[in-house]
């Protein structure tokens, strides 16, 4: 019986991924033709479990070498690509052989399917971090069917025509995962490549110019991918495959380098082009976010996710190019901004919904925890609310929920779930849960410990110990610093603070820790006797951005009256005057903070919370300093409608 499909793979060093990628194609592929272009470590030897053809090929350079290799020894109707780091569903293993069965021939042309590729992004394998792309990777196994181009390689014939169409099987690839991609130095191999095929014809091609782009920008060269952005879209078309990821790379990277008044057109282009997908309200609610427009922000990630239940409704795709456009980019930044705004109530809605998404987003946990924490929010609903996130909690889960417990100073909801642990915490945590707990009996030092370097000073502080010290990882010369005068204070009351610049924020971070965990007396001592004006400056701010507004504003008034406030926290406390109804003072605070430090963003503040008068005052010293900015539209126009 002839084979049907031919799995054909080109691979290099893939032994830890490359078994995930043959087992889920079990069942669909009749054979296996793996060309290895140099492998050092046991890919050849996993991929002989699956197929005896295994062959060796050396690298030029040149993908479409190697994948032409394993075309020549394919011998199935049709021809399947994968590469090691991919992988596919097996519950679409039936339907896929079902349409390539029924799938028939043309002696005027080649058949090609198209199929979905899922690319996974960010630090690690997140299915709400997807970008979706597509590629042909199924086609007819016929005589002068080949791949041209050495990277970014494309089907060629020269008989008949190729034809693509689409077929709904997924691939899944997690290649672009950061940890990924520096194991392998992708971004220096196509780099390399692609510098190595330019010409000054290529460079007048628009998918050449995108693809080295993406190559520059995966190099953090992004004055010059801008540049290539700029000329590739020059000359390609919304019908070019390439051009819908084209266009968000070009408008994320003007956005990047700080070309708000490009980016601020190009997406106004892109909604009137594609008005029912959500890509370009996020990409919207992010410059808008960049000038401190918080309200305008919300309003376009709003929009975003409105655009995507309407689309899932209608069962059609909300989005060009990821999917996170309409779901955990705009609810991760409605969080936010609704934190930023001092809006619990819609801070916690957003933030649930994002964990329901996410539930490892163990950052956005912690910031839930604390506005139900500070909201005074019954200890019985903040389990019950938690129990909605992670209905049957896996070990993983309960120790998440612990950690954030401490970290959030919840003496009861701590220990609560330390009895649910069935794992082991680090010894830093122990210590914490014992710190918190307010045990008296210290804690059990070890010759292995790592501790942070807040807790290992508490510890040594509480339990006159300063063997803890011993145990820091980090700032280790910073806590000895601080041990040393608190034991100075100790003999000699009157001693000025002294601190270096890491001491100060050091002894912040303690200092935070220490109020959190109710320890009063050492916390309004070191306050008192230890704490210099950049310590001071730094715990209030730090206060402020965890949402502890009336401590961190009667450390700001302090600060005030000595005249030593730092220009964030003249901003910080210029913004808690906005959001408490008192526009003048804030007004003159952000206004004050601007004689300092050029913020952008403050004069989204300015626009949204003061009046005309105020406004249209500030707006010409913000366009004095930021003459480029005269041609945005939604920083001149609004005025005239305060």
């Amino acid at each position: 019986m002839e084979n049907l499909i031919s799995l054909c793979m080109i691979v290099k060093d893939e032994e830890k991924v490359i078994s995930r990628c043959l087992d889920s194609v079990q069942g669909l592929v009749d054979e296996i033709i793996i060309i290895d272009t140099g492998s050092v470590d046991n890919t050849k030897t996993v991929a002989r479990r699956y197929t005896n053809h295994v062959y060796d090929f050396e690298w030029i350079n040149d993908f479409s070498a190697a994948r032409n290799a394993s075309l020549r020894n394919a011998t199935g109707k049709w021809i399947l690509v994968l590469d090691a780091d991919e992988y596919m569903n097996s519950s679409d293993i039936e339907g896929l052989i079902t349409d390539l069965q029924a799938t028939p021939t043309d002696k005027d042309s080649l058949k090609s399917f198209m199929l979905p590729i899922h690319n996974f992004t960010g630090q690690t394998v997140d299915p709400s971090r997807v970008m979706i792309s597509q590629g042909a990777r199924i086609f007819e196994n016929q005589k002068g069917i080949y791949y041209s181009n050495p990277i970014h390689e494309q089907l060629t014939s020269n008989h008949r025509k190729i034809t693509f169409n689409d077929l709904p099987y997924p691939i899944f690839h997690d290649g672009y995962t950061e940890i990924r991609v520096e194991s392998h130095n992708k971004t220096e191999r196509n780099l390399s490549i692609l510098e190595s095929m330019k010409t000054e014809e290529k460079l007048r091609d628009p998918y050449f110019c995108f693809i080295l782009g993406n190559a520059c920008t995966s190099d953090n060269q992004l004055e010059r991918a801008i540049q290539l952005y700029r000329t590739s879209i020059a000359s390609s078309a919304p019908s070019h495959s390439w051009y819908v990821h084209l266009l968000d790379n070009l408008i994320s990277t003007e956005i990047k380098l700080n070309n708000y008044v490009e980016a601020y057109h190009l997406i106004l282009q892109a909604m009137t082009e594609y008005p029912e997908i959500s890509d370009y309200y996020c990409h919207l609610g992010i410059l808008y976010e960049q000038f401190g427009m918080f309200q305008q922000a919300i309003n376009s990630f709003e929009q975003a996710l409105a655009l995507a239940e309407m689309a899932v409704h209608q069962n059609r795709p909300y989005w060009n190019v990821q999917p996170s456009y309409g779901s955990t980019v705009p609810l991760q930044m409605l969080f936010n901004l609704h934190v930023q705004l001092g809006n619990k109530t819609d801070s916690v809605r957003y933030g649930v919904q994002l964990l329901q998404i996410q539930p490892k987003n163990y950052t956005v946990l912690q910031q839930v925890w604390e506005l139900l924490i500070q909201a005074e929010q019954d200890e019985e609903a903040i389990i019950r609310l938690f129990q909605t996130v992670y209905p049957n909690p896996k070990a993983i889960e309960y120790a998440a929920l612990f950690i954030v417990a401490l970290r959030t100073g919840s003496r009861s909801l701590s220990s609560y779930y330390h009895k649910k642990l069935v794992i082991d915490v680090s010894p830093n945590d122990a210590l914490t849960y014992h710190l918190l707990q307010h045990e008296e009996k210290p804690f059990k030092l070890t010759i292995d410990m790592k501790l942070d370097a807040s807790i290992a000073l508490m510890a040594a502080v509480l339990y006159n110990d300063p063997q803890y010290l011993t145990a820091i990882t980090e700032y280790r010369d910073s806590a000895l610093e601080l041990w040393t005068h608190h034991n100075a204070l100790l003999a000699s009351p009157d001693i000025p603070p002294q601190l270096t610049d890491a001491a100060s924020e050091l002894l912040a971070k303690t200092l935070f820790i220490l109020l959190r965990y109710s320890y009063n007396d050492i916390y309004f001592h070191w306050l008192q006797s230890m704490a210099t004006a950049d310590t001071i400056n730094i715990l209030a701010n730090l206060m402020y951005e965890f949402g502890y507004y009336e401590p961190a504003v009667e450390l700001y008034a302090i600060l005030l009256d000595n005249e030593v406030l730092s220009t964030k926290g003249m901003v910080y406390i210029g913004q808690w005057h906005f959001i408490s109804n008192n526009s003048d003072d804030g007004y003159l605070f952000v206004n004050n903070a601007f004689d300092h430090e050029e913020d952008l963003s403050i004069i989204g503040w300015v626009f949204n919370y003061c009046s005309k008068n105020q406004y249209e005052q500030f707006l010409k010293r913000y366009l004095e300093a930021f003459p480029n900015f005269i041609n945005l539209p939604f920083l001149i126009q609004p005025a005239k409608n305060l």
